[in-house]
C-alpha cells in the first residue's frame, strides 16, 4: 500500500482537471542533476524492504469524523522513548488537517504542513517540490505527478490558532511552513494517514540524500538567482555585506548542504485533526475550498466542510464575507 503512495501508483485517479499541460510544464522548468539521488541510504520503497520496531508496524488511528470533536494524535518514528520530549503545541511536528470532503468525486483533499524549518530558513515551496519531482520523476518515469508533488507551498501561519485574520509574527519575520495537499478517494480514507506518512518519509528521504550528493549548494543558488522574488536572498548569500561578490562560493555552497541535512536527519512527529483556521488566514481557506471543493461562494460548501475550515465559525452568519477576502499584504 504505501509502495503504491510513494512512487505515485494510486494517485492515477487524480480528476483531469487538476492535471492541466500548464501543470506538467511547470514540472519540468525546475532541473536537477539526478546522478546521485537513487542511492538513498536508510530510504526504502515498500515495508517489505525492511523490518520495522513493533512501534512502527501499529496502524494510526481512524481519522477524525468531521462530525466530531477533532483529537490532535501524536506518531513518533523513533519509538516510545521520544514521547517524553515531545511538545504538545500546533505546528510542533507535521500537521494533518481534517480532510475537505467533495461528496460528487469521492475525495477527500488533506493540507499537511511541514515542520518549520529552521535550519533551512531559505528554502522555498516551489524549490523543494523541483527536487522531491526531480527523484520521483526518475523513479517513475510513466506514472502521472500525484496531486502531493504539485501543490508545495509556503503557508504563512495564522497570528493565533482560531483568531484574528492576521499573520504570525516572530522576531520580526512572518512565520511560514512548507505544505502540500494530499488527494484520497472518501472509501479509503482511513489509509490516509499511512499514505501520508510514507510521503513525508520520501520527501525527508531525497533531501538527505540529495545533501550529499555534491550538487545541492549550486543548484540552490541558480534557483535563488533565476526565480522571481529571490534575487534578495541570492544577493545575501553570495555578497559581503557591503554589496560586494564573494570570490568563492564553496563555503556558502556547503552550508547550505549542511542545512539541509540537519533538516532531513529529524525523525518527524505527526499530529492530525486540526482545523484549517488552526493555521491558516482565511485567504487560504478560501483558495484551498476553490482549487479543491470547487466552491465559488460558501453556499457551495456543506456543513461538514465548514466544519473541517474553522472550529467554532463554520455557520453560516459566523463566516467572513466570501466576496471580501483578500490575500494580506506581506507588510508588518
Amino acid at each position: 500500500m504505501m509502495k503504491n503512495v510513494i512512487v505515485g501508483k494510486s494517485d492515477e485517479k487524480v480528476n483531469a482537471d487538476q492535471d492541466s499541460d500548464a501543470s506538467e510544464e511547470e514540472d519540468d522548468q525546475f532541473s536537477c542533476d539526478g546522478r546521485n539521488l537513487k542511492k538513498r541510504k536508510g530510504y526504502k520503497t515498500s515495508e517489505s524492504d525492511e523490518s520495522e520496531p513493533e512501534d512502527q508496524k501499529a496502524s494510526p488511528k481512524k481519522c477524525v469524523s468531521e462530525e466530531s470533536t477533532p483529537t490532535k494524535v501524536v506518531y513518533d518514528f523513533q519509538g516510545s522513548k521520544s514521547f517524553q520530549k515531545l511538545i504538545h503545541s500546533p505546528g510542533s511536528g507535521v500537521s494533518v488537517h481534517l480532510p475537505l470532503k467533495h461528496d460528487l468525486k469521492g475525495m477527500s483533499y488533506y493540507l499537511v504542513i511541514l515542520p518549520r524549518n529552521n535550519e533551512m530558513w531559505w528554502m522555498d515551496g516551489k524549490l523543494l517540490q523541483g527536487i522531491v519531482n526531480c527523484v520521483h520523476k526518475d523513479e517513475n518515469p510513466n506514472v502521472r505527478t500525484p496531486l502531493w508533488l504539485k501543490t508545495f507551498e509556503k503557508y504563512h501561519i495564522r497570528s493565533e490558532p482560531h483568531g484574528n485574520n492576521s499573520y504570525k509574527v516572530e522576531r520580526k519575520n512572518f512565520v511560514g511552513h512548507i505544505g502540500f495537499v494530499f488527494d484520497i478517494e472518501t472509501k479509503s480514507a482511513t489509509n490516509a494517514m499511512d499514505e501520508i506518512k510514507a510521503i513525508v518519509k520520501f520527501i525527508y528521504g531525497v533531501m538527505q540524500t540529495y545533501a550529499d550528493s555534491g550538487v545541492a549548494g549550486s543548484t540552490v543558488l541558480d534557483y535563488l538567482e533565476t526565480t522571481e522574488g529571490c534575487l534578495g536572498l541570492f544577493k545575501y548569500f553570495t555578497q559581503t555585506y557591503t554589496g560586494v561578490p564573494k570570490q568563492d562560493l564553496t563555503k556558502v555552497q556547503r552550508d547550505l548542504e549542511s542545512d539541509m541535512k540537519r533538516f532531513s536527519q529529524k525523525s518527524p512527529q505527526f499530529e492530525e485533526g486540526f482545523h484549517l483556521d488552526t493555521f491558516l488566514p482565511d485567504y487560504d481557506i478560501k483558495k484551498l475550498l476553490e482549487d479543491h471543493i470547487g466552491c465559488n461562494s460558501w453556499n457551495d460548501a456543506r456543513i461538514g466542510v465548514r466544519k473541517a475550515c474553522y472550529k467554532d465559525r463554520y455557520k453560516k452568519e459566523m463566516l467572513p464575507e466570501w466576496g471580501k477576502i483578500e490575500k494580506q499584504e506581506l507588510r508588518k
